[in-house]
């Protein structure tokens, strides 16, 4: 599941990541996958109880890996209803949860991938013919 979840999208690069982290790993034992159910793993981790000692509360998955919880509360229309300010209106709250991007930048940096990364910037230059100066070239 690790693996699914890893994938940015699921392309030939992630189809040979499996073969070369997961299957060609040497504690990979084909047995472990007698029976199995990507539904129900999937419902397993979602069903997994938060972890008491971690300290907000987050479920046992993210515990260990820096997740925040966080909320937001969106304020909610009425029609043919008008509040006198916005804190008025009732809100709808939606619980979410989040790494901060420092955090992030920390565990990519630490991955065993992170030799395949480009930590470089990158200037193009274009030189319209031999006798004019070059010119930077701003892209996306």
């Amino acid at each position: 599941m690790t693996w699914y979840y890893a994938a940015k999208s699921l392309t030939l690069a992630a189809l040979d990541q499996l073969v070369y982290t997961v299957i060609l790993a040497p504690d990979f034992n084909s047995e472990d996958f007698e029976g199995f159910s990507a539904a129900r793993e999937n419902r397993r981790l979602d069903d997994l109880p938060t972890n008491s000692s971690s300290q907000s509360g987050l479920p046992s998955w993210a515990a260990g890996d820096i997740w925040k919880k966080a909320s937001v509360y969106i304020p909610l229309p009425l029609t043919r209803y008008k509040y006198r300010s916005e804190q008025e209106a009732p809100t709808l709250q939606i619980d979410f949860f989040h790494r901060d991007i420092l955090e992030v930048f920390k565990s990519v940096a630490q991955s065993v991938t992170a030799n395949k990364i480009h930590w470089r910037g990158f200037h193009q230059f274009w030189r319209p013919s031999e006798d004019k100066p070059e010119q930077r070239v701003y892209g996306e």
